[in-house]
């Protein structure tokens, strides 16, 4: 296309502002006519636009605030039910257990729901009479702050649940103690780690992320611990709602006690008869060391020798505590499970594990670090399962030979013929003291 005015020749055009075409010369161009533009071209887009997500992109949004308070108390609970369910079916305990720890719960909901209904009464009050005020001094945000932090400190975690159960147990005037609960959750037979996993993966969205750490320990739980937390339950129990803790079945628990500890049976009159002179009433508060302490006044381990002046004092037979030390050591090497074991395995002892151990490590860490198939979910956490997935599928587990189970090796370290056994070889080493008058009934030659 060239120009139309004759001899021109240009063959480059542009527009000018009054919507006429002209060449390169200046020459206007009839032929071509106006040129309109639209309503808002060469104008910048203004205001904000609207793109709606797809299901797949969006994500599930935490609850804040008092909805995620009554959020986390529902996940708590049906925690709660899984950690009572699984100590009950674990040790054989009577299942009125589950009702007794149903109502303390209840105590504690009800509590807490006072709690919430008070502080929302307070929250449309302040907001009825300060509604003008649209800023917050700098002193009110660090009270409030404060005061979350303090009901932080004070919300229920997994911890709390074992405490509940024992104090249930407790109730129930059954011969448990703290110990034996460390046990159970060390064993992976009651639910501690790792807890939050059986949550459905919706409910997990739902949960703020400081609620996570509460259902998912990542300490170790010690017996001090467990203690302190179970001394503090029973003090805000008896304090908030003045329920009355009883003693512990000590009469049960010490025989227990010395049984599986292979003691001679003089240790359990003893043990009994120093409480009632020291006024020992076995509650939560009693000092463990009642035993520890007969035991060294009966049995002494200086070496010292105490000939007796009666023939029927407890003087008159010695401990062999060698012997006791190898029976006990062998029992305590045989009784650690597999459970156990690989969650106080360090990073420095899984590069020395053989590969039967390194694959029953990696077995434990399937199942408490890996999920199943993902349900009808969707957004983040259908994401975080199929990532979950696609590293399972990567590194493939095989499950453990049967004979090398968990079940099978508590099986055989606490059958009662075992325990026998142990109690036997350490009763046959009881001996009369060296270089002590031998003791004769009826005449002598």
């Amino acid at each position: 296309m060239e120009c139309e005015i004759y001899n021109c020749g240009s063959r480059q055009f542009h527009i000018g502002e009054d919507g006429f075409t002209y060449c390169s010369e200046g020459h206007r161009q009839l032929q071509a006519g106006l040129v309109t533009a639209g309503e808002d071209e060469g104008l910048a887009p203004t205001g904000r636009r609207t793109v709606r997500k797809t299901e797949e992109d969006s994500e599930e949004v935490a609850l804040t605030g008092q909805e995620g308070f009554e959020h986390y108390l529902i996940c708590f609970q049906l925690i709660l039910w899984k950690q009572v369910r699984s100590f009950v079916e674990s040790s054989g305990s009577p299942a009125e257990l589950e009702a007794i720890v149903r109502d303390l719960w209840v105590l504690r909901v009800n509590s807490l729901a006072q709690r919430l209904a008070r502080a929302d009464d307070d929250a449309r009050a302040e907001s009825q009479v300060f509604s003008s005020q649209e800023e917050t001094s700098d002193s009110e945000r660090e009270l409030t702050g404060n005061r979350h932090e303090k009901n932080d400190q004070t919300q229920s975690g997994v911890t709390d649940g074992l405490c509940m159960i024992y104090i249930g147990l407790m109730l129930l005037r059954q011969p448990i103690l703290p110990i034996d609960l460390l046990r159970k959750v060390d064993n992976g037979d009651v639910l501690y780690y790792r807890a939050i996993k059986d949550l459905d993966s919706e409910m997990t969205s739902r949960l703020e992320g400081r609620y996570h750490v509460l259902m998912d320990p990542a300490m170790p739980l010690t017996l001090d611990r467990l203690r302190s937390d179970i001394r503090r339950t029973t003090t805000l129990y008896a304090q908030t709602f003045g329920l009355k803790i009883p003693p512990l079945n000590h009469h049960q628990i010490l025989w227990r006690l010395v049984i599986d500890l292979c003691l001679p049976i003089e240790i359990f009159a003893g043990t009994l008869r120093l409480a009632g002179l020291l006024n020992i009433d076995f509650d939560v508060d009693t000092n463990p060391a009642l035993l520890v302490v007969t035991t060294k006044l009966l049995f002494p381990m200086d070496g010292r020798e105490r000939p007796p002046k009666k023939p029927t004092e407890p003087a008159a037979l010695a401990m062999d505590w060698r012997a006791w030390i190898r029976s006990m050591t062998e029992r305590q090497q045989d009784k650690r499970s597999d459970f156990n074991s690989a969650l106080r395995t360090t990073e420095e002892q899984v590069i020395d594990l053989s590969e039967t151990q390194l694959d029953q490590y990696m077995e434990w860490f399937k199942t408490m670090f890996t999920t199943d198939e993902p349900a009808q979910i969707s957004g983040k956490a259908r994401r975080d399962a199929n990532f979950k997935q696609t590293l399972q599928r990567m590194f493939p587990l095989h499950d453990p030979p049967i004979e090398n189970s968990f079940e099978n090796q508590v099986a055989a370290d606490e059958s009662p013929a075992r325990t026998l056994r142990n109690t036997r070889s350490v009763a046959s080493a009881m001996r009369p003291p060296i270089h002590q008058t031998s003791y004769r009934f009826g005449n002598s030659s």
